[in-house]
């Protein structure tokens, strides 16, 4: 069962039956995304889906954000977080690495770092931002999970397309 909306697309993944999310970039909280300047909204095509993706024209902050209620994924479920990304051939600026932060509801924060100028150019990339589940007898079970894709430093960055985010089940434990 797939069930899709404007903002996110949500099934059930018969493997580990568990909910698995797809969070589209118009449900993303992007810095300057709605300056012309900085970014441009382009349409997407996908196995005869539609969407809008954005796509970087210049930034020196540049700072990708999402908010997940943790009730919404199954218990006792190991899910990894990726911003599914496509570094364009003439960007420029991702020498510097970028910060994938993963804060969960029991305030544990996990960050780690990626130079973007390193992946394959002009083809779509996973970059994980963690791991996590949510158990019913924790502190887990509750409140949001942010996600963050972000890279401070005033540089000047282009050539960069947002796909989503997806939150894809890693495994089941009992």
């Amino acid at each position: 069962m797939v069930i899709a909306y404007k903002f996110y697309k949500y099934k059930l993944d018969k493997k580990t039956n568990s909910n698995w999310w797809w969070i589209y970039p118009r449900a993303l909280s992007i810095a300057w995304v709605s300056d012309a300047r900085y970014w441009k909204w382009i349409n997407f095509t996908e196995a005869g889906e539609k969407w809008d993706v954005p796509e970087l024209i210049q930034v020196s902050w540049f700072d990708v954000r999402v908010k997940i209620s943790s009730p919404i994924l199954s218990s006792r479920v190991v899910y990894v977080i990726y911003f599914i990304v496509k570094i364009l051939p003439g960007a420029s600026g991702w020498e510097v690495p970028v910060t994938l932060e993963l804060k969960r509801p029991n305030g544990c924060k996990i960050e780690s770092k990626l130079i973007l100028n390193s992946l394959k150019r002009g083809e779509w990339v996973e970059i994980a931002a963690g791991d996590l589940s949510v158990d019913n007898c924790s502190c887990e079970s509750g409140g949001e999970i942010e996600v963050g894709l972000y890279q401070h430093d005033g540089r000047w960055k282009k050539g960069l397309i947002i796909k989503g985010v997806e939150i894809r089940p890693k495994s089941c434990f009992a």
